[in-house]
């Protein structure tokens, strides 16, 4: 973590909870034990104290916090990996989320993939398929969506 990002956390924790409870020393001290952390943790963890504690926190709560944030953190990669690994999922996942795609185009590219997933269609088929749904896209998109 850097001096600078973590002066202004002890900055929003100071004003907060108040200068007496983050002497120069304890402040010292305190970076000396959390410095192995990013800036960023080090901001969601005060965040998520100042949002939930009503007293100071101060080594022991702000270590707990900080570990918490990094399983969050972990446990996002693991899930965003997972989808990676298992595109129909992400496929499914985007066709919620992605509102301005045409809604058949979508269904027809979940279903290219779980033909291949599936065996029903060769690499070679699902390949092709990919390229002409591809074309098409690009046709769609140079004539405009809807026009």
């Amino acid at each position: 973590m850097t001096h600078q990002a973590y002066a202004k956390q002890i900055d929003r924790l100071k004003n907060a909870y108040g200068d007496k409870n983050y002497a120069p020393e304890r402040i010292k001290t305190l970076f000396t034990r959390l410095s192995a952390w990013t800036d960023e943790e080090f901001a969601i963890a005060v965040d998520n104290q100042i949002a939930k504690s009503r007293s100071a926190p101060l080594g022991e709560e702000l270590l707990e916090e900080l570990e918490l944030v990094r399983k969050q953190k972990q446990a996002d990669y693991y899930n965003t990996f997972s989808k990676i690994n298992n595109p129909e999922e992400l496929m499914h996942e985007a066709a919620n989320v992605n509102q301005t795609a045409d809604p058949e185009f979508v269904k027809a590219c979940i279903k290219l993939l779980a033909d291949k997933n599936s065996g029903k269609i060769s690499m070679k088929q699902f390949l092709e398929g990919c390229d002409f749904l591809d074309d098409t896209a690009k046709k769609i998109k140079k004539r405009g969506w809807g026009k």
